[in-house]
Order: structure tokens, then sequence, then C-alpha cells
């Protein structure tokens, strides 16, 4: 079964874990954590990409990095779990064995802030066994470290996680994805439609998308329908 599922509550996600075995993958951003100053990262970059005007696909794709990472270099911005339960879920994932790592639109360029945020929180992909594997990507613009895939907006989480697959002792049977981006999940469904992987999506709509994130996913998709 190829399934996709929307949920508030990061707790359902046990609800699908069927065996030790199971592959678990995490999103981070307005799925583990959230900042607790601002509304979300995700909206604040984009509400100033909008703010500057001129976008294009180039723009869409690179301007993020900078963006991002002059907001943590320039702010003091804490982060909090999306959920008083958010780590304990996590936890009790790693505590019944499962593999279980983060996948992340993020550049290679914010791992050790991630990394800095997800431990601020007590959430640790380092004890993950992929982490322990050496696992170098062949994609540009890639990154994996301690448990998390660090894809960049350029490249689709799907392929990565396949990459990383190939190279990895892991070969799961089933895949239960979390991400508050229904796209990520289509496309990681439309990848595993055609192998005997068992995908469950998870759609965590707990925190909403803001207009300007909703304004620029809308001229993404233009770009890539006329391109």
């Amino acid at each position: 079964m190829k399934d996709i599922i929307s949920t508030k509550s990061i707790k359902d996600v046990l609800n699908y874990i069927t065996s030790q075995k199971d592959f678990i993958l995490f999103d981070i951003d307005k799925t583990l954590i959230v900042p607790k100053e601002i509304e979300s990262f995700e909206s604040v970059i984009a509400q100033k990409l909008i703010n500057e005007g001129n976008i294009d696909l180039h723009t869409l794709t690179s301007a993020p990095e900078k963006i991002f990472v002059e907001l943590l270099e320039t702010q003091s911005i804490s982060v909090k779990p999306v959920e008083q339960e958010t780590p304990l879920v996590v936890h009790e994932i790693q505590k019944q064995g499962n593999p279980t790592i983060a996948i992340t639109s993020r550049f290679p360029s914010l791992a050790s802030y991630t990394l800095e945020q997800l431990h601020s929180v007590d959430i640790n992909f380092a004890q993950s066994q992929l982490a322990h594997e050496n696992i170098i990507l062949k994609t540009n613009n890639c990154y994996f470290k301690d448990g998390i895939l660090f894809c960049g907006m350029q490249n689709n989480k799907s392929n990565l996680l396949l990459e990383l697959l190939n190279q990895s002792s892991i070969k799961p049977t089933k895949i239960i994805y979390i991400d508050d981006e229904i796209l990520h999940l289509l496309s990681m469904q439309k990848m595993l439609i055609s192998s005997a992987i068992t995908f469950q999506g998870i759609h965590y709509t707990r925190i909403p998308t803001s207009p300007a994130e909703k304004q620029l996913k809308e001229l993404y998709l233009s770009f890539i329908k006329n391109n």
C-alpha cells in the first residue's frame, strides 16, 4: 500500500509502525522544530523574497540559503519542538530500534546550526545506524551528517534518499515519512510506487502555511511547469 494520511498530532506516527525494521524519516522545519520568536523560518524567507521582487527559478532555489544564514547569524533565534511531545515520540521510535533519520531541504552550509537547534530540544539522530556508515553522496549541494540528510533547495529529497539507500546496509521494506510539505510526500510516493517498499506518508499539518509561502509555492510550480 502506498498511502498518505494527514494529521496534526505527531503521536500518530507511532500508530503506523508495525515492525522494528520500518524505516522512519522526519522532515525538520515545521515538523520537528519551529522558531520561538517568529512564525517560521520559511515564512520569513518567503516574505523577504517577495519584498525584494524579481523572483525567478534560480532565486527560489539559491537565495533562501543566504537569507537563512543571515537570519541565524544576525539574530539570536532559539527553537522549540512543534509539539511538547515531539522529542518523546522521536525517542520512543529510536528506543524501539527503528532506523530513523531526518531529511531536510536545508542547505549543507546550515548543518552546524541545525544540529545545535535539534540538540537544544533534545533531538539527536547521530545514534542512527546510518549515521555511523561511510556514506558520501555524489549529488552536488547535499550532505549526510549525524543522521541528517541535507538536500538543499535544488535537489529532490526522494532521489537523494534513494542514493543514500543504495550506499547503505539498510534495505527497508517499509518507509514512514513525516513532512509538512505535501509535494515532498507525493514525490516520495511516486518514487516508491513501482518498488517492493511499502510507503506510508504522513502529511503533518500542525503549523499552517503562510500566505507568502503559498505565493512562492505557486510561483515555483509555474516555473517548473513552463521549463
